[in-house]
């Protein structure tokens, strides 16, 4: 549903960039629907997040996935990070 892309950095806060391509999710109402999903997802899990970049790019199967496989997939990318870090 989603490809995560994640760069690390010597300092500061988490950042969240968000691609949801018009040629996967046709409908801009969709499209900002996933990009909230995401957001909401992001910042629900910032006090985990090591100072780091992550984009997350959408996938065709997104676009007609229900909210809450959208965001269980979102939460398992974010702690999966948030273990990452403290190793």
């Amino acid at each position: 549903m989603f490809n995560f892309h994640f760069h690390y950095r010597p300092a500061g806060d988490a950042r969240l960039g968000i691609a949801v391509g018009k040629r996967y999710v046709r409908s801009a109402v969709r499209r900002n629907r996933l990009k909230r999903l995401i957001r909401e997802a992001f910042r629900h899990h910032t006090h985990i997040l090591p100072p780091v970049d992550i984009v997350v790019v959408t996938r065709q199967p997104a676009a007609a996935a229900p909210a809450r496989e959208l965001s269980e997939s979102l939460r398992r990318f974010f702690m999966e990070m948030g273990r990452r870090s403290r190793t």
